[in-house]
């Protein structure tokens, strides 16, 4: 009986799936060439009015598969013929894998091998990219498609729901204050926020569940429309407003090697000094620069701080919010800083740290909760085939397609810093978080590996994303000699023309907490230290 129904949805849909499939397929072969070359840029407009038709058409064929045996109402055929219920539900669901999710798979693949990986990563990645989906948009879809007698009705519901998130997301940016000590939607990327990603899937795929079972055996829509109401608000909740403890708490809960990070500590190490800072003459550098020592790191690890809340305590003993700062990383044993960016913490300019009187003028404690993660390296991947201009893209057979994006001062770099960076275009799933490594640079540079981990520390498959961001990776030269500065791109890309270079692939393997303090600090003990000088003199 199921594939009888779906072979007549078959007769009536397949030219509606064949232009759908062959959207697919040929946006990914578009994509998988104009991502080797410089003119990816040009063709983005193509590249998202293409991604917005090929969303569409996948929302009509979804419609009409589920429209073609509509629910509500009291004249459908079949309600009399002898047609078991599971039996129609089962049919429409195969329908959307066979008609929906089979030419994605295909497509997927042809983009993984298009740009040269193996097959079994390729079909890795495209199945988990398929499974995603059907589960954030088709089966959803599906449930909200059972409640309308047609397409438009659907895009009603649809288009009601997205008017309700966006009027959430106006409130919270209103009440952005009062939530960010509690959660901060800045702070919802990467790190443990895809507990929250995970929770809310659960509840939209029960509640599509729940939704399907009420409307194919029962048909009752007023109380399926409630459902949908109830699946939304509480999805929305744990997306937006689950509190960052309690993510935390999850991924170290689920974590099997805490124990790794026992002996890890960070300390507070005052004899390192204040860090020297070139600020420019036309910024002023609130930063706090705390001088840390790291100890108990293994070997080929790596530290990252996926949150740092920090509090004063006056002398008056009165608790104040300081500074609230994300994504830290520590690569090596021994000194180092921890900087606390300053950033407000408070809709009134005069709750600022650096507005308090009191903190200005008398010594003050203050204590850093530091959520951490420890993190092993689990490879490396050569990068040596690297371009220095935009312009000049080219396909490597690294996961990433490789350029130099940018040398420049930072504008509150430490006097003997440089920065560059690659822009990486993640083709199949790797391990969470990367670094790019630059070795055999010429004396007296030497490098500072920062990380990055863009989707978090999820414990589930990667998915493949056809014209997804980049992925950013920096990297932090240091000049031993405090005598040099790049001049511009073309003097960076003489200096790393001979160095070696590589993506190194990182896993998280421990979460901890721990607090850090400073007993008795004044306001002014730890910013940047070192002259100011104008623009020109940097270039």
């Amino acid at each position: 009986m199921i594939w009888s129904i779906f072979k007549k949805d078959f007769c009536l849909l397949w030219r509606r799936a064949a232009v759908v499939g062959a959207l697919q397929v040929m946006s990914a072969v578009f994509l998988a060439i104009t991502q080797q070359t410089s003119e990816i840029d040009r063709w983005e407009l193509s590249t998202t009015l293409l991604f917005i038709g090929i969303g569409g058409g996948m929302a009509l064929l979804i419609s009409s598969l589920v429209h073609h045996d509509v629910v509500p109402g009291n004249r459908q055929d079949w309600l009399v013929r002898p047609i078991p219920r599971p039996a129609l539900v089962a049919a429409k669901i195969l329908g959307v894998l066979l008609l929906v999710h089979a030419p994605m798979l295909l497509a997927d693949i042809t983009y993984g091998m298009l740009g040269h990986f193996s097959l079994g990563s390729t079909l890795a990645a495209a199945f988990s990219r398929n499974v995603f989906v059907f589960l954030v948009f088709s089966f959803p879809l599906l449930a909200i498609a059972s409640l309308a007698r047609n397409f438009i009705g659907t895009m009603a519901a649809l288009l009601a729901l997205l008017m309700a998130s966006a009027g959430m997301r106006l409130l919270m940016d209103e009440f952005h204050w009062e939530l960010l000590n509690f959660t901060d939607v800045r702070l919802l990327r990467g790190g443990p926020t895809w507990v929250a990603e995970a929770s809310s899937l659960v509840v939209v795929t029960i509640g599509a569940a729940v939704v399907l079972c009420f409307q194919y055996r029962r048909r009752k829509t007023a109380i399926s429309r409630m459902i949908v109401f109830g699946t939304w608000a509480l999805a929305f909740a744990l997306a937006f407003f689950l509190p960052w403890n309690v993510m935390f708490a999850v991924q170290q809960k689920i974590s099997s090697s805490n124990n790794n990070a026992s002996r890890v500590t960070v300390t507070f190490d005052p004899a390192l000094g204040k860090r020297k800072v070139a600020a420019r003459a036309s910024n002023v550098d609130w930063r706090q620069h705390i001088p840390v020592r790291i100890s108990g790191l293994p070997p080929n690890t790596a530290l990252r701080i996926d949150l740092a809340r920090a509090r004063s305590i006056s002398a008056s003993a009165a608790e104040k919010p300081y500074s609230i700062d994300t994504r830290l990383d520590f690569t090596e044993n021994g000194p180092s800083y921890l900087t606390l960016e300053m950033a407000a913490v408070s809709r009134l300019a005069r709750d600022e740290p650096r507005n308090d009187q009191e903190l200005r003028s008398k010594p003050f404690r203050l204590e850093v909760e530091l959520y951490a993660t420890l993190l092993h390296a689990t490879g490396e991947t050569s990068i040596d085939k690297y371009t220095l201009r935009a312009d000049e893209r080219r396909h490597s057979d690294s996961p990433c397609f490789i350029w130099l994006t940018s040398v420049d001062e930072a504008p509150y770099s430490s006097e003997d810093d440089a920065t560059f960076g690659v822009s990486c275009r993640p083709l199949i799933s790797q391990p969470p978080c990367v670094s790019l490594v630059v070795k055999d640079l010429p004396s007296p540079w030497t490098q500072r590996q920062t990380l990055s981990c863009p989707n978090g520390y999820r414990p589930y498959e990667g998915h493949l994303l056809p014209g997804g961001d980049d992925v950013r990776i920096g990297a932090l030269i240091l000049d031993g000699s405090n005598t040099r500065h790049f001049a511009g791109n073309n003097d960076a890309g003489m200096m790393l023309a001979n160095a070696t270079k590589s993506l190194r692939w990182y896993e998280p393997v421990a979460h901890f907490k721990q607090t850090l303090v400073v007993p008795s600090m004044n306001f002014e003990d730890w910013t940047g230290q070192g002259p100011a000088f104008p623009r020109s003199e940097q270039q």
